[in-house]
């Protein structure tokens, strides 16, 4: 696996304001597939086998990695380490072109945070993270590309990063956005 490192450079207004003061409601999934944030939907290829080298607390953000064989991982973390406050997240990830779920497991989630399987066609991951990672693996068929809707604080984000041609892209061009693999 390629390793690129990913620092988080975010203005001090971003860390004053970004985290700690929404309500952290659950948005749930809609299941109709409709744009929650008023933004066309934007695709980006994101590099199979590419990793993302993330200091916890450090950076505020929704992190999306892809392996070769069908093998997605979504992780979410926090500014904590600077503005002194939690995230509450909530992303709904589901694959593309009527693809199904093929498996999910939570990773490093405490009590109160929840990944669940809506059906075999969406995952929702409701945390609240402050100096660590809150996330989920995840299946689908090889190649298959999937959408992600990131809210952060009870609004739309576009804080979503991922490795896309060679580079890490830091921050989304629309929330949600659309990921397709580079090759399988």
């Amino acid at each position: 696996m390629s390793r690129i490192s990913l620092l988080l450079a975010l203005p001090a207004l971003l860390a004053a304001t970004a985290c700690g003061y929404g309500d952290h409601t659950e948005h749930g999934y809609n299941g109709g597939g409709a744009n929650s944030c008023g933004t066309p939907v934007q695709r980006g290829v994101i590099d199979t086998d590419a990793t993302l080298d993330v200091e916890p607390g450090g950076g505020v953000g929704v992190f999306v990695e892809y392996g070769s064989g069908g093998h997605w991982r979504i992780f979410v973390s926090c500014d904590t380490d600077k503005s002194t406050f939690d995230c509450g997240f909530d992303v709904i990830v589901r694959p593309l072109d009527g693809s199904k779920v093929l498996g999910v497991a939570s990773e490093s989630l405490e009590p109160t945070d929840t990944v669940s399987l809506v059906g075999d066609d969406a995952i929702n991951l409701v945390s609240v993270t402050d100096y660590d990672f809150d996330g989920f693996v995840f299946d689908t068929d090889p190649g298959v590309g999937i959408s992600v809707d990131a809210f952060l604080d009870n609004a739309c984000t576009n804080y979503v990063y991922w490795v896309g041609d060679g580079a890490v892209h830091d921050g989304a061009p629309s929330s949600p956005v659309e990921f397709e693999p580079s090759a399988e």
